[in-house]
């Protein structure tokens, strides 16, 4: 498997009779995504340009993991006594990363969709997730959902060794349980559609 499987791009489109619609960040951050109808010519570029985008948001993830890891070690008292002042800090960090993604997804996008008019056709977070596990094998659904699995339990792991830490782990619980969730049920639906076609 490449660092990110095949179809991870398939969550930002869905299929339409006169075409594809396309989803991407609203570049203001906070309101609904913005979708566009687009054309099988248009298709394979904006594929690429969101695998692309799928990279940036990898490097800036791990990024930030690093940073964070570095002021920990650099910095040991914020573990024994974290206050409200760091939970501050942490939680405008990532706000910013966030921005940073939203606005990254939407940037590498931008030039291939000039002209292209916006439609409010519906496109639901239910849709992406439907169009994403069809796109990806078995064995990326089993991987990813595996590696949050695991994410989620070393988390809990840690908070329970460090109580005091929570501050700093909790929100390590929160992100890869969501994210174990999302690859799990992705991953059982994509297991009874593949049961209901044997059948």
């Amino acid at each position: 498997m490449r660092l990110l499987p095949a179809g991870i791009e398939e969550a930002q489109f869905k299929r339409e009779p006169d075409g594809w619609l396309f989803t991407t960040a609203n570049p203001w951050i906070f309101g609904r995504r913005w979708t566009y109808l687009i054309t099988d010519m248009q298709k394979p570029a904006l594929a690429a340009r969101v695998r692309r985008a799928r990279y940036v948001r990898l490097l800036v993830m791990v990024t930030t993991m690093a940073l964070l890891m570095a002021v920990l070690m650099m910095v040991p008292s914020l573990l024994r006594s974290p206050g409200l002042g760091i939970a501050l800090v942490l939680a405008g960090f990532v706000v910013v990363v966030s921005g940073m993604i939203f606005v990254g997804d939407y940037l590498t996008v931008r030039s291939l969709l000039q002209g292209v008019p916006r439609t409010t056709r519906k496109f639901s977070q239910r849709d992406m997730m439907r169009t994403q596990y069809e796109a990806m094998s078995v064995r990326s659904l089993w991987i990813f959902a595996a590696i949050f699995v695991f994410a989620t339990l070393a988390n809990l792991a840690n908070w329970m060794a460090s109580p005091h830490a929570g501050v700093f782990v909790l929100p390590g619980v929160a992100f890869s349980g969501l994210f174990a969730a999302l690859f799990g049920g992705m991953l059982i639906a994509k297991l009874r559609a593949r049961r209901q076609r044997q059948v």
